[in-house]
């Protein structure tokens, strides 16, 4: 039997008559936190043998499903993370969260970490989730499931999000670096002031799936080319052509 209260009950004498509800191990007892909570063992006559009294806390009561993220309110969309293979979220917010959330953890799968229909319970300890700070890459590739959770100190969620990932969000390998006479000759002074060209250019050896060539001209070192990407301000090339209005500055070229 159990008895619920909103004072402390007093220790029941033995052999008394209990007072309080019947129910077997498993079954829902309805409560709220603060509450105590009185577990009876009694015979078959309702005659007290042995109890147990209990202050009831959050951390003992299924308080419902925990609020779900926004996106755009609470988190942005999941973007190209920095290297190859990974993802990122660059804005968290945990504005309009109660319950004294303090942190943003995640849990990252190949497979669906929820069911369609399936809540994640205000106050749960969601396990194998790694803590994680907004613009941190995440090791992930397209297809796989993210449960984003706001949560307080201790890892109690407080609202949570679940979601898929897209190829869109995800950041390729790294396009094949050309090697020096076997994908080009240059780059070498141009026929007209100001200009440079190659004189030799092939992809067909060891590049896969380039049909052209193009170049972009830049003062300052480029970054690591994403394979499949597209670079802004890039023009396209034919062998030997002048590429004009070239100054002593880094030049890339790219299929």
């Amino acid at each position: 039997m159990y008895l619920i209260q909103d004072e402390e009950p007093e220790i029941p004498e033995y052999d008394s008559n209990a007072q309080g509800t019947e129910f077997s191990a498993g079954t829902d007892i309805p409560a709220n936190p603060g509450q105590y909570l009185m577990l009876l063992a009694t015979t078959s006559e309702s005659k007290v043998k042995g109890y147990a009294i209990f202050r009831l806390t959050e951390a003992h009561i299924n308080l419902g499903p925990a609020i779900e993220l926004k996106e755009g309110e609470h988190f942005s969309t999941a973007e190209k993370g920095s290297g190859p293979g990974t993802t990122k979220i660059t804005q968290l917010n945990f504005k309009g969260i109660e319950g004294g959330v303090e942190e943003w953890r995640i849990k990252v799968s190949n497979e669906k970490l929820l069911e369609d229909d399936e809540k994640v319970e205000y106050n749960s300890i969601v396990p194998q989730t790694s803590g994680y700070r907004e613009g941190q890459d995440i090791r992930a590739a397209a297809g796989d499931w993210i449960l984003l959770l706001a949560t307080d100190r201790s890892g109690r969620v407080k609202a949570y999000a679940h979601f898929q990932l897209g190829k869109d969000s995800i950041r390729n390998p790294n396009a094949r670096l050309l090697m020096p006479t076997t994908n080009y000759i240059g780059p070498l002074p141009g026929g007209e002031e100001n200009s440079t060209r190659f004189e030799f250019l092939d992809f067909s050896t060891n590049i896969k799936d380039a049909t052209k060539w193009m170049y972009k001209i830049g003062d300052k070192p480029f970054k690591d080319m994403e394979l499949d990407s597209r670079v802004e301000g890039a023009q396209d090339y034919q062998v030997n052509d002048n590429i004009e209005k070239v100054t002593p500055l880094e030049v890339i070229y790219y299929c």
